[in-house]
């Protein structure tokens, strides 16, 4: 027992870094336009997203695993869009994106691959698996999205 709750105070604690910086997407949208505007439109429903499913694992609201399901679905189509959100030409102010996002764009699209299988993954077990299993496959659908932040967008 002490290790299961060990595992999930490491999971929440984790959410918790995912979740803070994908809540402050709506500073950032100031004065966008065009593809940036949508590609932070996006980002900010992946957060949206997110930050529903945390807050069940967190007991924040009522766990539905169906729910769960669907917005993993949501993230893992956003996921496949994505990279085409950000052509060459479509950085700078208000964009928050590194310019390694288009020098290594294999790379860059990768991560977004990478997010689509976990979410994907996430969206597949849902309705079936143990709440604590959807929380441990979502924590590593999270990393993914903390992996790409790292390397292809400003520190905040």
């Amino acid at each position: 027992h002490g290790r299961k709750c060990l595992l999930s105070l490491v999971v929440i604690a984790g959410l918790k870094l995912f979740i803070g910086p994908l809540t402050e997407f709506a500073d950032a949208h100031e004065g966008a336009k065009g593809v940036v505007k949508q590609r932070m439109d996006a980002m900010s429903e992946l957060g949206k997203a997110s930050k529903t499913i945390t807050q069940m694992f967190k007991g924040q609201q009522k766990y539905d695993a169906e729910t769960v399901a669907r917005l993993a679905n949501n993230i893992a189509d956003h996921a496949d869009m994505l990279p085409a959100m950000f052509p060459k030409g479509s950085d700078g102010h208000p964009s928050e994106t590194l310019p390694t996002a288009w020098s290594d764009r294999v790379g860059f699209v990768k991560a977004f691959d990478a997010l689509k299988v976990e979410a994907s993954k996430l969206a597949k077990m849902a309705p079936t698996a143990t709440q604590r299993e959807a929380m441990v496959q979502f924590f590593k659908m999270s990393r993914t999205c903390t992996a790409c932040h790292t390397n292809y967008r400003k520190a905040k």
